[in-house]
């Protein structure tokens, strides 16, 4: 049976997925989940990456340790952003394989407790993901080696018949799968597709989507109410921007400015699709920024 793996962060959809989850978790958790939080957070940043594998377990046992309703309402707030940033193309070219009778299995090392709702309402034959964190038992997150090994387990489970496999990344993380594979669909910049390019054997097929470049017939996106729009003309971005002052335009090369009514559009990059969403540092700041002087201080001009 031919089945296609679809990476998630940053593949079939634009961002990640983890940042969207921790803010739920923030925002919907409640105010012990903020503390594990923060102290989870500032000994990720004290570690380095060495700390990372520890500060996902330890939000996520905090996660599976929280009432169903508070659960379901982080989830509900995950999902929820996850949807707003879907890549068109991919979702395009998975519809394609789907079309051509490949089974669809969404590969990530995203948690399973929003993955894998996420993928049965996206349509997916089967989702792979990290595991829920069981007390005594050793916790891997799915992704590199991990990733490609339970990828073939499963297609060999799910599908009967000789195996082709092909994948969709945005990532080197998943070099293990996509040097398993007999076609191989890169999102990433031409830069970063020409680095991933050269891991796959020679005989692979590679095709790139660009999710930064500019693109024919496009209009210029905008980022505001933390949720992305467009593509827009110039004078449906002067309407916008008279409501929503702040917002965030796209510039190009993955870049968003902050951008105020008057100011010159031209620096816009314009796309057809949507571009990968603005850091988060971007988002926070200009979050932030409305909240203060809109919303505390009452200045709205």
């Amino acid at each position: 049976m031919r089945t296609l793996f679809v990476d998630l962060d940053g593949t079939f959809i634009l961002g990640n997925s983890y940042m969207e989850f921790l803010r739920a978790c923030w925002l919907q958790g409640g105010l012990r989940m903020r503390l594990i939080l923060v102290g989870a957070i500032a000994i990720r940043a004290v570690t380095g990456k060495r700390g990372r594998l520890r500060m996902k377990m330890t939000i996520a046992r905090s996660f599976d340790q929280l009432d169903e309703v508070r659960q379901q309402a982080v989830v509900d707030a995950t999902i929820t952003a996850m949807r707003r940033i879907i890549s068109r193309p991919v979702q395009e070219k998975v519809e394609s394989f789907r079309s051509e009778g490949w089974g669809i299995v969404l590969a990530t090392a995203a948690l399973d407790c929003y993955a894998s709702r996420f993928s049965e309402e996206l349509g997916f034959d089967h989702c792979i993901a990290s595991p829920p964190v069981i007390p005594g038992l050793h916790w891997q997150e799915c992704w590199g080696a991990i990733k490609a090994d339970r990828c073939r387990t499963i297609a060999g489970a799910l599908y009967e018949g000789p195996l082709e496999m092909a994948a969709m990344s945005d990532h080197a993380d998943d070099l293990p799968l996509l040097s398993a594979c007999r076609s191989v669909v890169i999102q990433a910049s031409v830069s970063e597709a020409k680095k991933l390019q050269a891991g796959p054997p020679k005989d692979v097929h590679v095709s790139v989507i660009d999710p930064l470049a500019a693109e024919s017939g496009g209009g210029i996106w905008l980022w505001f109410m933390d949720a992305p729009s467009g593509p827009h003309d110039p004078w449906e971005v002067r309407t916008i921007l008279s409501k929503h002052r702040y917002s965030l335009m796209y510039v190009g090369d993955g870049a968003w400015r902050r951008t105020r009514p008057g100011d010159s559009l031209t620096p816009a990059v314009l796309r057809v699709h949507c571009p990968r969403p603005p850091s988060a540092l971007a988002r926070i700041s200009v979050a932030l920024s409305r909240k203060i002087v809109r919303d505390s201080l009452q200045i709205f001009h």
